[in-house]
């Protein structure tokens, strides 16, 4: 969970090596990038100004050098996932714009956002009127992917379709992605259900999530 932020010096070598081990395995797989959350603060060094400012500084040393490593495998990018926890980086619109003016143009290949509609407009930490445009209008040219998934503005469900419990609305990123011109930005269904679901269940649950999912991009 901390990855790259790990408090703990052999936390981080471990996460380092993660990356190295994901790069191999895109290559291995044909993906042309690779990625992920980049990690988070433990509580303990949230609360120390300096010990987080020296984290952050590592961390983007850290991004450099997986872009290289990312290079070396043949990928075209590395793939960053904003989160919305304040200990994570990034978390936040105004910290993603500032990550990308670093990283910009200056790594082995070029760095991008997957951004996760249940992250982007979870309420708790965002407020009530989070829209979707408020994160795709000023990232927009750093936006990757984008996950898709139903859920409850609450939590970071990953639910499928039907749910009742989710109340997210795929016409709204349809709507905000041609706003903003981000229309051919691959969008992938990103869905997690309980290890004992039922094969059958799980299934029926992706083949319905799809179709409504087509039917929202295709009215």
């Amino acid at each position: 969970y901390n990855g790259l932020l790990h408090p703990d010096p052999m936390g981080r070598a471990v996460a380092r090596e993660w990356w190295k081990r994901a790069a191999a395995t895109a290559t291995e797989l044909g993906a042309p990038a690779v990625g992920g959350p980049l990690g988070a603060f433990s509580v303990a060094d949230a609360a120390e100004p300096a010990i987080a400012e020296r984290r952050s500084s590592e961390l983007i040393d850290d991004l450099f050098a997986a872009c290289e490593v990312a290079a070396a495998a043949g990928l075209q990018g590395l793939l960053v996932e904003p989160t919305p926890l304040p200990r994570e980086i990034p978390h936040s619109v105004e910290q993603s714009r500032r990550l990308m003016d670093t990283l910009r143009g200056q790594t082995a290949v070029p760095v991008a956002y997957v951004l996760d509609v249940g992250h982007a407009l979870y309420r708790p930490l965002y407020g009530p009127k989070v829209d979707l445009v408020d994160w795709l209008a000023p990232l927009r040219d750093d936006i990757g992917v984008i996950h898709l998934q139903n859920h409850d503005f609450m939590s970071d469900a990953h639910w499928g379709w039907p749910d009742t419990r989710g109340t997210f609305q795929v016409e709204a990123l349809a709507k905000a992605m041609r706003a903003t011109s981000l229309d051919e930005v691959p969008v992938m269904l990103e869905l997690f259900y309980p290890f004992e679901l039922a094969d059958d269940a799980v299934l029926t649950n992706i083949t319905s999530s799809v179709q409504h999912c087509r039917a929202a991009f295709n009215p």
